[in-house]
């Protein structure tokens, strides 16, 4: 039994009729699966072995989040940006130890010492002229987690970009037709490994009715 003040915040702004901007605060409390508590050993599969955790706490989570939307009737402008941002303490992960001379694994819950954070941005521009349409969707995501192998605390590091071009026809009577272009961009480091991705993704989208 505990007591905990969870403040929830939220403010919205109206700039005009169609343009608005909101912002939004929440902490937030999480408890474990009961099973993350069970004493003893559980034998998961032939080589991996689970060991539980009686004195588990509940983690805690910062969420806070800015939006700002935007749609011009005169000139078919539609703007849409998205910040979030999540912050977690105390969050419950699994410590895995390794025998060099056996290939049986033992992992076993607990409250990381660590803070994971995770930030993401989310933005699309569109905007429609006579019978065609053109849009660009921009999204951004990074986040930073604690990883915990042998007693060994790895700090691990992920950044994600992904932009993708539209462009296509707006018909109301005839079928119609889009060109994509997708472009992605990861970065993932764990240490003493780093990656690096990219992916080109075109696409062509049809519409019509049968």
């Amino acid at each position: 039994n505990f007591v905990r003040v969870l403040p929830d915040f939220n403010m919205r702004i109206s700039l005009k009729q169609s343009e608005n901007i909101s912002l939004n605060y929440r902490m937030q409390t999480q408890f474990t699966d009961v099973n993350q508590f069970a004493r003893g050993l559980v034998l998961n599969n032939y080589n991996s072995i689970f060991s539980g955790n009686p004195i588990l706490e509940n983690a805690l989570s910062h969420n806070a989040s800015l939006r700002y939307f935007s749609f011009n009737m005169f000139n078919y402008t539609n703007v849409f940006a998205s910040l979030n941002y999540n912050k977690r303490i105390d969050q419950v992960t699994s410590n895995a130890q390794f025998d060099p001379g056996s290939v049986v694994s033992v992992r076993s819950p607990e409250n990381s010492e660590f803070a994971n954070e995770s930030l993401s941005f989310s933005g699309r521009f569109q905007k429609t002229y006579r019978k065609y349409r053109a849009s660009l969707n921009t999204s951004l995501s990074y986040s930073k987690y604690a990883q915990e192998i042998n007693d060994r605390v790895s700090n691990n590091e992920s950044f994600t970009q992904r932009y993708v071009a539209s462009f296509g026809t707006n018909f109301r009577k005839a079928p119609n037709v889009t060109l994509n272009y997708g472009y992605t961009l990861q970065d993932n480091d764990q240490g003493d490994r780093s990656t690096k991705r990219t992916t080109n993704a075109p696409s062509i989208e049809f519409d019509a009715y049968i």
